[in-house]
């Protein structure tokens, strides 16, 4: 659900672990275009979501709500995800401080559900949470869809058998064990969590 904000009186406002209101202001040219500000919720839950997958440090926000006058300062049409609410561009960082490549973050927010997913640069990430046909962009190439699967794409090996595999191995689950595992919100964490325990 798309909730509305204001700057002024509300940009101190931590709406989860990572992210508050004021980092989504619409602004351009280092001015704030309009007071309101759109924030969808559930960008925030896969936000975090991919936080915790990526096991990041942090996460800045460079471009989250845009009013449509925003929009079109910034060169986009004044319409979109980003005008409803529903988008952010991010750059996410590691726990030393380095940035991740949006290369392997792309494929993450796929795993975690994100609808619209572009690499903007080697460092940032747009993404948003459309419904219906996926825009999975690669906007150093073009800002059409590239994929349906960005693993395969940046030639990325997924790790999530590999820790199926150990799983299953490590604690002699059978086949039916595992695909009940696979039914988890969140199946690749899942894995991770019981390859690492102990």
């Amino acid at each position: 659900m798309v909730k509305q904000y204001s700057y002024k009186s509300d940009k101190d406002v931590k709406l989860s672990q990572h992210f508050d209101v004021g980092e989504f202001r619409s602004h351009a040219n280092g001015v704030i275009t309009t007071d309101v500000i759109l924030i969808d919720e559930e960008w925030i839950a896969l936000a975090e979501n991919l936080i915790k997958k990526l096991n990041a440090g942090k996460a800045i926000i460079t471009s989250g709500y845009r009013d449509s006058k925003c929009d079109k300062l910034v060169g986009g049409s004044g319409k979109g995800m980003h005008v409803e609410g529903k988008a952010a561009d991010v750059i996410f960082y590691k726990k030393d401080g380095t940035i991740f490549d949006t290369k392997l973050v792309s494929c993450y927010a796929q795993d975690i559900g994100f609808g619209g997913i572009a690499r903007i640069s080697k460092t940032a990430i747009h993404l948003d949470t459309r419904k219906g046909k996926k825009y999975f962009g690669d906007e150093t190439k073009s800002l059409n869809t590239v994929t349906d699967d960005f693993y395969k794409y940046y030639n990325i090996k997924r790790e999530e058998k590999k820790y199926r595999k150990e799983v299953k191995d490590r604690f002699g689950f059978d086949d039916s064990t595992i695909e009940f595992f696979e039914g988890h919100p969140y199946p690749d964490d899942l894995f991770y969590k019981l390859a690492k325990k102990g």
